[in-house]
């Protein structure tokens, strides 16, 4: 009997001790949900401000949300404050500019960016995310600016990715390829240098997942010829709001390039930063005074 009591009591023990350990890992994923699966956490004070450093000096463009919810805010790391203890950031003004009065009743801020970074001869764009406070208001260089705590932590993905920009309405970009035989032709939704999106009027099931294509032929607004094969990633029926311009189109579809030259890869990462700057300036123009 006595035996039997005591099994019954280390089994209890050994229940609260696994719902205690469910409920702090719980909790631990929900204190810190802004890191991402398959991401490193760089904890070290050195290696934070090499990053912050690098963003700076990169001119890098930041999205920003305000208590983790609500509308996403663009803004530019412009300066370290290495004057002050503990150092902190000091990003532009935020686009939309109702941002700018929002953040000074911040809980909590989360910082989305990507850094150029070489790797093998290839220039990839790395995503970074962290959760920082907002600290006050600053003056840069005459400009009025925003000042932000350095994060304790910084979640990189260890995910290699290029910057995806949409094409202006001004100056589309087509792409042209065979597809077993049929001639495809497609205005581009999206690219970047590691593939491209486009709309086709070729049905999906001519474009299914894993589909080898040979040589894609994409037209550069600065007049160069993209050439690289492809695989195709997705396909999916979909339309979108210019189709009635140029007839109905009836598919959606995702090409991943294969062996792209060199040469190429950086043109197409010098069109997709410019393009990035544009829309952020025109984001600057188009936002309503204060």
């Amino acid at each position: 009997m006595t035996a039997f009591i005591i099994l019954v009591c280390l089994l209890i023990i050994l229940f609260i001790i696994t719902v205690f350990m469910y409920l702090y890992k719980k909790k631990s994923s929900f204190s810190s949900d802004f890191n991402a699966a398959g991401s490193d956490i760089i904890k070290n004070p050195q290696s934070i401000n090499s990053i912050a450093a690098s963003a700076v000096d990169q001119k890098t463009y930041l999205n920003l949300r305000i208590n983790n919810r609500g509308p996403q805010y663009t803004s530019t790391f412009i300066h370290v404050n290495t004057s002050v203890t503990p150092t902190t950031l000091i990003i532009d003004g935020l686009v939309p500019k109702e941002g700018n009065s929002l953040i000074r009743k911040a809980e909590s801020v989360l910082v989305e960016f990507s850094l150029r970074e070489q790797q093998q001869k290839n220039e990839y764009f790395i995503p970074y995310r962290f959760a920082t406070s907002y600290a006050g208001t600053f003056t840069y260089e005459g400009y009025p600016a925003i000042e932000l705590s350095l994060p304790v932590k910084v979640s990189r993905d260890q995910r290699r990715s290029y910057l995806r920009v949409e094409p202006s309405m001004l100056h589309p970009i087509r792409i042209q390829f065979d597809s077993k035989g049929t001639q495809c032709t497609g205005k581009v939704v999206n690219i970047s240098a590691g593939g491209v999106s486009f709309m086709t009027n070729l049905d999906p099931t001519q474009l299914r997942p894993g589909l080898h294509i040979n040589t894609v032929r994409l037209n550069l607004p600065d007049g160069t010829t993209v050439e690289s094969s492809a695989i195709v990633r997705s396909s999916t029926s979909g339309t979108t709001d210019d189709d009635q311009e140029e007839g109905m189109r009836q598919c959606c579809c995702s090409l991943e390039f294969i062996n792209l030259m060199d040469a190429y890869r950086e043109k197409i990462v010098k069109y997709a930063i410019e393009q990035e700057r544009k829309y952020i300036k025109r984001r600057k123009r188009q936002s309503p005074k204060q």
